[in-house]
């Protein structure tokens, strides 16, 4: 799935690029994106991820993106207002009894098991992330339609790093206790996920989470509709454009020559949603 590579139009025209969405929609479950290869490059601005009726109240979940030469995915949730990230939950977090991961603990020792139970006592339940808070708001009417994102720490997780290295796996689990995403490099994918016997309690730690403590689920999603999608230039990246100094001339003098766009493809193995 790419952008148009054939045609020269007018500066500030449009290229033909392609959006495909679900027809089923999905309240909660695990979804997993197994790809080859992603667009990437300047003005290129690719994302995977669902979106809820009545934007922003129905949610949006931002699963893989990023803008033109970035090599660490983001992921971001856009909501209502009231959506917050826990970041007691984030692995730098002092708080020790919310750092750890429920899940996780199901797997672990008797001490992990009763910190886990106290944990659940408390109302506290959700996984320590590894990723890096970028802004902690979700609110989309506000900040410019920013959300709140989390960075990727690997640094093949995107773009041309992501394909050199083979592509990968993101998995996305949405239920009561928030909202997860983990990343595995093609060399790293779980057994259980290739076997398509899906066991998250087994992975360890996401690379982003929103726990339901300060963004309940039910409160902020509808029913999500995945989609796949690439835009060029855009507000995120075109406005990232002029900052990136390999990116010569203007966003829109790009968009002009179908050479630039060699790069601007998708190649999924899979879209799979367990429930």
């Amino acid at each position: 799935m790419k952008v148009d590579n054939t045609n020269t139009i007018a500066a500030g025209g449009n290229r033909d690029s392609v959006r495909i969405s679900s027809k089923n929609t999905y309240s909660s479950g695990l979804i997993v994106l197994d790809v080859d290869t992603m667009p990437f490059g300047c003005g290129v601005w690719p994302a995977f991820w669902t979106v809820g009726d009545n934007w922003p109240n129905g949610g949006e979940i931002d699963i893989l993106e990023g803008v033109g030469n970035s090599d660490h995915a983001q992921y971001t949730l856009h909501t209502a207002p009231g959506c917050q990230i826990d970041t007691s939950f984030a692995k730098a977090s002092t708080r020790k009894h919310r750092r750890r991961s429920v899940v996780h603990s199901m797997i672990g020792n008797d001490r992990e098991a009763r910190h886990a139970k106290r944990d659940n006592a408390n109302g506290f339940s959700g996984m320590a992330f590894t990723g890096s808070v970028l802004t902690n708001n979700c609110d989309a009417t506000i900040n410019s339609n920013t959300g709140c994102g989390i960075r990727d720490p690997n640094p093949n997780s995107y773009g041309s790093a992501l394909n050199e290295n083979g592509g990968g796996v993101f998995a996305t689990l949405l239920d009561s206790n928030g909202v997860a995403v983990w990343f595995f490099p093609r060399d790293s994918i779980p057994d259980d996920l290739s076997s398509q016997s899906p066991q998250p309690e087994t992975w360890g730690s996401p690379k982003a989470f929103w726990a339901s403590s300060q963004c309940p689920t039910n409160s902020f999603f509808g029913p999500q509709r995945i989609v796949i999608n690439t835009t060029l230039c855009g507000d995120w990246a075109g406005s990232a454009y002029s900052s990136d100094s390999s990116c010569p001339g203007t966003c829109a003098e790009r968009v002009a020559d179908p050479k630039n766009f060699d790069t601007a493809q998708w190649k999924i193995r899979s879209v799979t949603v367990y429930q």
